[in-house]
């Protein structure tokens, strides 16, 4: 076996465990980020209605804008987080789909450039943590003019 043939299995070899890397990440992906921002978000949703049955009767609740806004960005948060899940994970088949390509063209293909779905993933993870932070704030504004 000549040096490039042993070089070129070397590197099929390191392609193929970068691929496995990407595999996995696809499958467990979600299982931290995302399981706390779902468990937060929709904890605080539920936190927010026994709080306004419970500690604010009806008729004495100032500034319910408040409340509907919080419920909007937890909602927002939600469904901002659903989505990346699908990125994150288009993201991961792409850079496996790369390096199939790879492989199969002996190495002699370029790199692919950026994945579009790995950016959309991380601003889709920034915006519902901004949204979630959003929903905090003005769950906490709420209560505390509900409870003076």
């Amino acid at each position: 076996m000549d040096d490039q043939t042993q070089g070129s299995d070397v590197r099929s070899t390191a392609l193929l465990d970068e691929r496995k890397a990407y595999f996995d990440a696809k499958n467990e992906q979600s299982q931290f980020y995302d399981k706390a921002i779902t468990t937060l978000a929709g904890g605080a949703l539920a936190l927010s209605l026994v709080f306004i049955r419970d500690c604010v009767p009806e008729h004495h609740q100032v500034k319910h804008w408040l409340v509907l806004t919080a419920w909007l960005s937890f909602c927002t948060s939600l469904i901002l987080t659903l989505a990346s899940f699908l990125t994150s994970q288009q993201a991961c088949q792409t850079e496996i789909d790369n390096i199939d390509e790879k492989i199969r063209a002996r190495h002699r293909k370029e790199d692919s450039g950026a994945n579009h779905w790995l950016a959309a993933t991380v601003c889709l993870n920034w915006l519902s943590i901004f949204a979630f932070v959003g929903g905090a704030v003005f769950l906490a504004l709420f209560a505390y003019y509900n409870l003076r």
